[in-house]
């Protein structure tokens, strides 16, 4: 549970996708990837702004 919450995971989607002609968005969950990190930790709260 919680894995994986990296855009890193869909790369074989994502570049097969786009080589079909598809435009291909993936994000990365809150403090994962490239995303910015929390100063407080996560929590239910600080998901969603």
């Amino acid at each position: 549970h919680g894995w994986p919450l990296s855009s890193d995971a869909w790369d074989p989607q994502m570049l097969f996708m786009g080589q079909n002609g598809f435009r291909v968005i993936a994000h990365d969950r809150r403090s994962h990837g490239r995303s910015s990190q929390t100063w407080d930790g996560n929590n239910m709260d600080t998901y969603a702004d």
